[in-house]
């Protein structure tokens, strides 16, 4: 038997046909917290799986794990090693990474050697692939990373915000009843003077205006307000009321009154696009941006439309443009709208890149 000693006072058992992961701490060191026999599905203590949010089963079939990986941190300076799941069962986790055991290791090769054999075992044991994350070695330590810039609070009508679990959620106020109501008041109105006038000219007697159409085309026209009032009233103009980033699950969702709209996990996901439509050249130290608009694009090539930003003026600076046309990789220096800056943030807490596409109107 092949015994490797890890963090947390844990202890790796590795026979020909078994896999164990032993808790030192306990009185019974004959119970295993987790479990892996050759050709059969892991298994667990219930502790393990409250701690990992796994199925309360205490089985694990070996079909619902992707591939085992063992991978360094630099965060921690340890190695980690653990699993990741299927999309079916990481869904209702938050997260597709599970992690079983690591080891502090400062320099990084110290445990290299026996945390790499304990994942080997473990991949064959559950006849699944086995994926291998080297420490980064550099020889120049790396420049500072130029920090993202503030996470805007408003866009359009739009409050961004993060949550105390650090999801960014996106608001829409609401549009109140009585603006609503002012709104088709206003359309009704107009149809009523078209209606009046239109007939007016029809029975007046008098020769009939050039083209004659005209005034069946007023008529038509108060057909149309009334309509655009009466569908004022009745059906709600926005097609989605809030948005969430979870950094956990990496993945971004939208939301109307509460019901989910759509959901894209990282997995099916390519990059951010944030398009820029802009004055080629400022004027007296600003530049007006005539439009903004962000989009998820998908693994298939395909975007999908996720919200948009009326027009406005940033300052810049010896009447310079702001922005560089054609489409580029997007950096926080670079990020001058604040819809490039919140794309920023959700590129970088889903992790997959962001892009500017800047056009001249």
């Amino acid at each position: 038997m092949n015994r490797i000693t890890a963090g947390g006072s844990l202890t790796i058992e590795i026979q020909p046909t078994r896999w164990r992961l032993v808790n030192n701490s306990t009185a019974d060191g004959d119970s295993a917290l987790v479990e892996a026999n050759y050709g059969e599905p892991l298994r667990y203590l219930p502790t393990f799986a409250t701690s990992r949010r796994l199925p309360d089963t205490g089985v694990l079939p070996n079909a619902y794990v992707q591939r085992v990986v063992l991978g360094w941190s630099n965060e921690d300076e340890a190695w980690h090693l653990g699993f990741l799941l299927d999309s079916e069962l990481a869904q209702p986790r938050g997260s597709r990474w599970c992690e079983l055991v690591h080891w502090p290791d400062p320099d990084g090769d110290l445990f290299a050697n026996s945390a790499r054999a304990a994942g080997e075992s473990l991949a064959e044991m559950m006849s699944r692939p086995f994926y291998y994350v080297p420490p980064k070695i550099s020889s120049a330590p790396a420049p500072a990373p130029v920090p993202l810039p503030a996470l805007p609070g408003k866009i359009d009508n739009w409050t961004v915000a993060t949550t105390p679990n650090g999801q960014i959620d996106l608001s829409l106020a609401q549009e109140s009843g009585r603006a609503r109501l002012s709104r088709a008041i206003w359309y009704f109105v107009l149809s009523i003077v078209y209606i009046i006038l239109s007939i007016l000219t029809l029975v007046s007697g008098i020769a009939l205006p050039r083209p004659e159409f005209l005034p069946f085309l007023g008529l038509a026209a108060a057909i149309l307000l009334l309509g655009i009032s009466i569908r004022t009233l009745l059906v709600r103009s926005v097609k989605l009321d809030r948005i969430i980033v979870h950094p956990e699950a990496k993945a971004i969702r939208g939301l109307l009154a509460k019901r989910g709209r759509w959901r894209y996990e990282v997995d099916e996901l390519q990059a951010i696009y944030v398009t820029t439509v802009a004055a080629r050249k400022p004027r007296n130290g600003r530049q007006s941006v005539e439009y903004g608009e962000l989009n998820l694009q998908r693994r298939d090539g395909s975007f999908h439309f996720v919200m948009n930003q009326q027009a406005l003026e940033i300052e810049t600076t010896e009447n310079a443009s702001a922005f560089q046309d054609g489409i580029r990789p997007l950096t926080p220096s670079e990020a001058r709208t604040s819809l490039q800056q919140l794309a920023l943030h959700i590129a970088t807490m889903l992790g997959i890149p962001c892009y500017a596409d800047v056009r001249w109107k």
